[in-house]
């Protein structure tokens, strides 16, 4: 089977833009080789650029298109790039079946609930138009989180709603297990260096650090899984030592070592927590509530206390879900084997 996948190529975004949408596109080639009944020959086509001629061509010749990962699904008067909206246009001229895969919702609030999020992106039509453009060829939809469910379920597109992809990310890289050699907190500076209450933030977090290495008697690092700019703000919050890796395979090499994780980066938590780490989502936008899918406690960064974390912590409050590989597998071994 040929597939194209239209994803986040490495060379996209490494050094200095987030590298979770390549661990979305792991976990998706990690399960369709898993549930396929054949082999799958992949094409990795980059989405974040017009697709040019000889890319089309490729994909001419291929039995399905995969739009996968990334927030898929945000109003469009707020803001939109060629992959959002001229890209259906590209590809609903080849007429191939396109899967729509993981696909979140983008928007940035704390608090906001789904049925907030869906009301929001229907004051748009202009989004409504380009959502129904771009089922033209669409034979399967997956979600990652009730945000993006709840406003497909507002217009009666059927789509099913499965942990995120890049809960699986490490187990395509061949890793299937932490070893809990150390603990991490993932933060990005961008999300506190204008607010009010970043110094107790700040001071919240640093407990919490101190915490860890107390209880585990393991250290726990600091990590930055963005752009250098913001690596330098928290080297000027929590110290010089701040571990910062832009390539998606080489910073696998550190999630395979850790036991409990606290971050704000989503695809920092779901693929330690895929290997079986201890993780705490602290949600800055709409995007964190894909960890609710995996059971992993989520806290508005707003919240966040070292003694929220403490209750979890202590009460052994972290997930324990085991059935969310096997259940994306089946679902998508059912799809093709119809």
């Amino acid at each position: 089977m040929k597939i194209t996948l239209l994803t986040n190529l490495m060379e996209d975004y490494t050094g200095h833009i987030n590298i979770g949408d390549v661990f979305i596109r792991f976990g998706l080639q990690y399960l369709l080789n898993n549930a396929v009944p054949e082999p799958i020959e992949w094409h990795l086509i980059s989405r974040f650029i017009k697709l040019k001629p000889e890319a089309l061509e490729l994909m001419k010749t291929c039995d399905y298109i995969i739009y996968g990962g990334m927030p898929q699904y945000n109003n469009l008067d707020d803001w939109k790039y060629y992959f959002d909206d001229e890209i259906w246009d590209d590809l609903n001229q080849l007429n191939i079946p396109i899967l729509r895969l993981a696909g979140g919702g983008g928007y940035p609030s704390e608090f906001w609930t789904p049925e907030q999020f869906a009301e929001h992106l229907n004051t748009s039509e202009f989004t409504k138009e380009v959502l129904m453009k771009s089922l033209t060829n669409v034979k399967l939809i997956t979600t990652r989180d009730k945000m993006a469910q709840a406003y497909l379920d507002s217009h009666n597109i059927e789509s099913t709603l499965l942990p995120c992809s890049g809960t699986f990310a490490c187990k395509f890289r061949g890793v299937e297990k932490t070893d809990n050699t150390i603990n991490a907190i993932c933060l990005t500076a961008d999300y506190f260096k204008d607010r009010e209450d970043r110094d107790k933030l700040v001071a919240e977090f640093k407990k919490t650090k101190d915490f860890l290495e107390i209880k585990t008697g393991k250290p726990c690092l600091y990590f930055a899984q963005v752009k250098k700019d913001d690596l330098e703000l928290l080297k000027e919050w929590f110290g010089n030592h701040i571990v910062h890796d832009d390539n998606a395979l080489d910073i696998i090499d550190y999630y395979k070592h850790v036991e409990y994780c606290v971050t704000t980066r989503l695809h920092f938590g779901l693929p330690i927590h895929g290997i079986g780490g201890k993780v705490v989502l602290v949600r800055v936008d709409t995007r964190a509530i894909a960890g609710e899918e995996l059971d992993i406690p989520v806290i508005p960064l707003t919240d966040y206390t070292h003694e929220k974390y403490v209750e979890i912590f202590e009460n052994d409050k972290f997930s324990k879900e085991t059935t969310s590989l096997q259940r994306s597998i089946d679902f998508y071994r059912k799809f093709f084997n119809k």
